[in-house]
């Protein structure tokens, strides 16, 4: 039995001798590792369809993880708590592992690294992923503003600049296509925290029939149907 040693490279020598006292020797080198290792990093989840590529939200059933960790260590993967997969980083450390979300839900990732002494980290990350493959509803149209035809919501105006307003899912982005003939302009423009949103072209519209298609984005990237909208500018007097 081998007294302890402290960690660090050590040199055994062995030496064997027979009855008529020849003796050989070999040497053999030991590696004693008793550190854990540092605590492996999440840095991305891939594809993050959220509304920045790093708020971990998706809407996608298979996520790439990357992050670093010690080199050429094991990487063990726990969602939920649950252990549900197994790699290795490469020499400069970096590691990848696809996970499957199954469903609707927000996840806790965690991941924990063993060292090639065997030594095992703490667990670390603790990174939240959102999957949200709901689409929400299509936003509603609330006004036309001015509308100065006949009626309030007749959708006549004559203002070149009108401003739609309506509501949709919170914190979604709005995005607006208006047509005329083969004239296409595209706006965009985000809903508050509690919904509302409006949207003011910043050049004037030509006079005449227009039609305003509308959908939202939610904070996972899913879009909503789309909600036409006519309105009418006439600015002639």
């Amino acid at each position: 039995k081998l007294p302890a040693m402290a960690d660090g490279v050590h040199v055994l020598t062995f030496a064997a001798e027979d009855l008529a006292g020849n003796i050989q020797t070999s040497s053999r080198t030991l590696v004693v590792d008793t550190t854990a290792p540092a605590l492996a990093q999440i840095l991305s989840i891939t594809p993050d369809t959220g509304a920045s590529d790093s708020d971990s939200i998706t809407n996608a059933a298979n996520v790439e993880l990357a992050g670093t960790v010690e080199a050429n260590a094991q990487l063990k993967v726990f969602v939920q708590g649950k252990l549900v997969a197994t790699t290795t980083a490469d020499a400069q450390g970096v590691w990848k592992q696809t996970i499957a979300l199954a469903a609707e839900a927000k996840y806790t990732v965690d991941v924990q690294s063993i060292d090639a002494a065997g030594n095992n980290s703490k667990t670390s990350g603790g990174l939240i992923i959102t999957h949200d493959t709901k689409a929400p509803n299509a936003p509603l149209v609330a006004s036309l503003s001015p509308d100065t035809g006949a009626s309030a919501i007749d959708g006549i105006t004559s203002a070149n600049q009108p401003t739609i307003t309506g509501t949709a899912e919170a914190n979604a982005w709005i995005n607006l296509v208006f047509t005329q003939g083969t004239q296409t302009i595209s706006g965009k423009t985000q809903a508050s925290a509690t919904g509302t949103w409006s949207f003011q072209p910043s050049n004037g519209l030509n006079d005449g029939i227009w039609q305003v298609s509308i959908t939202a984005d939610d904070t996972a990237g899913n879009r909503s149907a789309a909600t036409q909208r006519g309105f009418t500018i006439d600015t002639i007097a």
